[in-house]
């Protein structure tokens, strides 16, 4: 019994089990499986980040005396294919809305036109001599 350690398992509590360095991996799943009650399938075992096998041995993963194994139980689940991995997203439910079509901005000859316009018919509408007023003075007209 001189080979006889403690073996600290933390899932969400931890639970100390009292085993020998040459018990393989698979007694201690037995212990936590009889213990807490979680199936052997379904336990994974891992010391110093590294998943422990079942048919190796505690003297061979390094566990010493109160070393701490984290014990987490196999999720299902994976990768999904096809229309449930789109289960629950919104895509096509909204209606797309058709843009507003914009005026062509004008160019060239035109655009020169509309300057010159717009300058003729303020200078002609102010009083000749006067001084043009802008859009934000604050002066009475």
């Amino acid at each position: 019994m001189a080979d006889s350690i403690q073996i600290i398992v933390q899932s969400d509590k931890s639970d100390v089990f009292n085993v020998e360095r040459t018990d393989c991996i698979s007694l201690l799943k037995k212990l936590i499986h009889e213990r807490l009650g979680l199936e052997v399938n379904d336990q994974v075992l891992v010391h110093s980040g590294k998943n422990l096998s079942d048919n190796s041995t505690l003297k061979e993963i390094g566990a010493n005396n109160l070393s701490i194994i984290s014990l987490f139980s196999k999720i299902l689940g994976g990768k999904v294919h096809g229309s449930l991995a789109r289960a629950g997203k919104v895509k096509n439910q909204t209606k797309k809305v058709e843009k507003k079509e914009k005026r062509k901005p004008k160019t060239g000859r035109c655009k020169q036109r509309l300057k010159y316009n717009r300058r003729f018919n303020a200078a002609a509408a102010t009083v000749q001599g006067a001084r043009r007023k802008g859009p934000n003075s604050n002066s009475a007209k």
